[in-house]
């Protein structure tokens, strides 16, 4: 039998490659000009340039979902450990976290000696999810600052948080890294090479977003910009239908020793008159900062200029509020603006 040189075999696997590259590259140029869509073009895209976060942020969401519910109620991680040893704890969902940014909260509690963890999720997450996570992993924190609109106190959970609840850790831990490697692959392979839309798909993530493992909080690296304006919607004739849940989870906080405390982050149409009833009745305070021409992204988050305007309010209210302070161990503050 006759054998191939080392030379003419590396000669065959070049070509075979080189082939592969340019049947990849003429498909890249052929396939979008195609109507292969109920008449539309596929559509392609290249995931942008990006300063990749250091080694306490992890990649958060991807085609099967964000991972907050699968790291946090599977304890993947340090993140509920810090969790534990936080002195305040928000808990919302993607208006929270997109609207009261780590970047501007976390130094701002530091330099006040209070540990601060984001313990929000995406997904229209609502409360029930967070009590959940309560007693999971019997978190005590001092205080517990509940961030949403009147939806937000409904029955149920998420669709994630319902799954996240029915998976073994093991499948949480797999896809986990799973979705850390796919990303690693994938963002740098379409960072020069386009991705296809063949399904009806969007090519490359309109968002993109990490999360702190210390300190619980997302980093977008990128964001959508459908840019509206903030605006209260209608509000409702009452809003009795929050206070059960909102009850519930006042309870749990107070027989763990910490105080609730209430707060939204607006968007465009969003309701705010269930703070000062659930205050009322609750006996807790509310802090909901007013400020004028605030943008949303996408109707529901705000822009990055927004929420770090937002945030600094927040942050200033929240710790002018008394009860906030004595709870913490602080001096009383001056004049206060919280409610």
């Amino acid at each position: 039998m006759r054998r191939r040189s080392p030379t003419s075999s590396a000669l065959r696997i070049a070509l075979l490659a080189t082939c592969g590259v340019a049947s990849f590259l003429v498909t890249v140029a052929i396939m979008p000009k195609l109507p292969l869509q109920q008449g539309q073009v596929p559509k392609k895209g290249l995931v942008p340039k990006l300063e990749r976060p250091g080694g306490e942020f992890f990649y958060l969401i991807w085609k099967d979902g964000e991972l907050s519910h699968r790291v946090l109620y599977h304890d993947i991680g340090p993140s509920i450990d810090n969790a534990r040893n936080a002195d305040v704890l928000i808990f919302g969902n993607s208006r929270m976290q997109l609207g009261l940014r780590g970047n501007v909260l976390v130094p701002k509690a530091e330099a006040e000696g209070i540990d601060l963890f984001g313990l929000g999720c995406g997904n229209s997450e609502k409360i029930q999810f967070a009590l959940e996570l309560i007693r999971r992993h019997d978190l005590r924190p001092k205080i517990f600052i509940a961030s949403g609109g009147p939806e937000f106190y409904s029955e149920g959970k998420s669709k994630i948080a319902d799954w996240t609840m029915g998976i073994s850790r093991w499948e949480a831990w797999r896809g986990y890294f799973e979705t850390q490697g796919a990303w690693a692959l994938r963002s740098r392979l379409h960072r020069y090479l386009p991705k296809l839309d063949m399904v009806g798909e969007v090519p490359i993530p309109r968002w993109i977003i990490y999360r702190s493992e210390r300190t619980g909080f997302w980093l977008p690296l990128r964001e959508m910009t459908f840019l509206t304006p903030v605006s209260p919607g209608e509000e409702l004739a009452d809003y009795q239908q929050v206070l059960p849940l909102a009850a519930e989870l006042h309870r749990e906080v107070s027989q763990r020793g910490g105080l609730l405390v209430l707060t939204m982050v607006p968007f465009h149409r969003y309701q705010s008159g269930h703070l000062p009833y659930l205050a009322e009745e609750l006996d807790v305070p509310y802090v909901l900062p007013s400020i004028p021409g605030l943008i949303t992204s996408d109707r529901q988050h705000l822009t990055k200029e927004s929420a770090q305007l937002y945030s600094e309010a927040f942050w200033e209210e929240f710790m002018a509020e008394p009860r906030v302070r004595q709870r913490l161990q602080l001096a009383p503050p001056g004049p206060s603006a919280a409610r």
